[in-house]
Formats: C-alpha cells, structure tokens, sequence
C-alpha cells in the first residue's frame, strides 16, 4: 500500500542522512587522527571508510532478502 511505501521510503531516507551526513564526514578524519596517527593518511582513513559502509550494506541486503523473498512470494499467491 501507499502509506507503507511512504513510511519505508522516509524511513530509508533517514538512515541513508543519518549515517551518510554524519558519520561519513566525521569518520575519515576520526580513523586518520587515532587509527593511522598520522594526518597525511586521510586517503587511506577514506577507504577503510568505505569498505566499512559497503562491509555494512552488503551485510544488511543479504539480511533482508529471505524475509522479502518470503514477503514477495506471499504477495504474490495473494493477487
């Protein structure tokens, strides 16, 4: 329904915000600082950055796609 479709999209939206405006800009910097110790590495505190988010996006796909398969399957015996 649309009421549902609105939610998980405002929902998705809030998380990708959340996490992309505030960690993304303050996590290099942090890892640079304290990991690395070492101001010019910040390409390298980029990186494990995004392995870090893409290591966080692929695990809650594969998370997910049983219960949407399942949802999907269901839906679709129902019409």
């Amino acid at each position: 329904p649309n009421q549902v479709r609105g939610v998980a999209s405002a929902f998705v939206l809030f998380i990708v915000n959340f996490f992309g405006l505030g960690l993304g800009s303050y996590l290099p910097g942090f890892l640079s600082q304290y990991l690395f110790k070492d101001p010019l590495k910040v390409g390298n505190a980029i990186a494990l950055t995004v392995v870090i988010a893409a290591s966080v996006g692929i695990t809650v796909v594969l998370l997910t796609m049983r219960p949407y398969r399942r949802h999907y399957t269901e839906m679709a015996a129902v019409t």
